[in-house]
């Protein structure tokens, strides 16, 4: 296997072609630079590095590192001129060995085609703007970079309240920890405050009603004994008072 000192010229040359073949698809412009650096004493190589042209004035630079790293490999940093970061290109793209020959690496993969066309569409969408994007510029001041989770919730917020929360925090001098906990709150899975709503009453769906209709009474079995009669009742001696049941004579009747 060749070593990448060798191959570093060559690969990131190859990356600027990839690029420059999906940005001409869409019309967008590109523009190629290189500087020489030394991998060897007396030896130079060329890196090349490639800025695409983004909408709304914005670029984006494929910038490779002046040296390789400690574990073999030759990062190549994908940076966006307003700070913007998102997954696909967060991390950038690797020149390293794929376990035969020394290739381009895109989170551990041969890169491919779609694997680049799929970051320079992320790329292309639009940034922050408005008051996320004065959060952006005074965040850069403070703290440096923001990750790109933190630019994600970022981006989702809606809240204008909490815009305003975060902007000030940011003026007072709060840490980056408080300043992160605040724009992470608003993920989309946490619903917004103004969006709260009193509790709905549950009502039983018909079908469980229909199903209580259908339940039969207990059976209760007929009484062994027969009936008794009801005992007679005797005439009401004063109008409108109920009349009172006759008690049964204790001694039997004479017979005549």
């Amino acid at each position: 296997m060749k070593d990448i000192r060798d191959e570093i010229e060559r690969l990131t040359a190859l990356l600027s072609f990839r690029i420059e073949h999906l940005a001409k698809k869409e019309g967008r412009p590109v523009h190629f630079s290189s500087y020489a650096v030394a991998v060897r004493p007396g030896q130079l190589v060329q890196l090349f590095s490639t800025l695409l042209h983004l909408p709304r004035g914005f670029a984006a630079t494929f910038m490779p590192r002046s040296q390789p790293e400690s574990d073999g490999t030759w990062r190549i940093d994908i940076r966006r001129n307003d700070g913007v970061t998102r997954e696909s290109w967060f991390d950038g793209i690797v020149v390293g060995s794929d376990g035969n020959e020394m290739t381009l690496l895109h989170k551990g993969q041969p890169l491919t085609m779609d694997d680049l066309e799929r970051i320079i569409g992320d790329l292309t969408k639009p940034g922050l703007s408005g008051m996320a994007l004065d959060i952006n510029r005074l965040y850069r001041m403070f703290f440096g970079r923001m990750e790109h989770v933190v630019i994600d919730a970022l981006d989702a917020v809606r809240d204008v309240d909490l815009l305003d929360d975060i902007y000030t925090a940011l003026l007072s001098g709060k840490s980056q920890r408080v300043v992160d906990q605040l724009i992470q709150q608003n993920v989309e899975s946490a619903p917004l405050a103004s969006a709260a709503s009193p509790p709905v009453s549950v009502e039983p769906a018909p079908a469980a009603l229909a199903a209580a209709e259908l339940v039969e009474p207990p059976y209760v079995a007929p009484s062994e004994t027969p009936d008794e009669p009801a005992p007679p009742v005797a005439p009401s001696e004063t109008p409108g008072e109920p009349a009172l049941p006759v008690a049964p004579s204790e001694t039997p009747s004479e017979n005549p």
